[in-house]
């Protein structure tokens, strides 16, 4: 059975790499929103009242 300690730093390592992943998910949020902004920014006006 493994001991107290290597379970708390087993644990501790999952939550590190939890936080990583959240911070990972948020950069690529940001990078996405950025994109579609510059991308609505590209498109004409015209194409952009089709549906208005």
């Amino acid at each position: 059975m493994p001991s107290l300690q290597s379970l708390r730093r087993k644990i501790a390592a999952f939550k590190n790499t939890q936080k990583i992943t959240k911070a990972m998910k948020m950069v690529a949020a940001a990078s996405l929103s950025g994109l579609r902004t510059a991308f609505w920014l590209l498109v004409p006006m015209r194409i952009r009242c089709v549906g208005c």
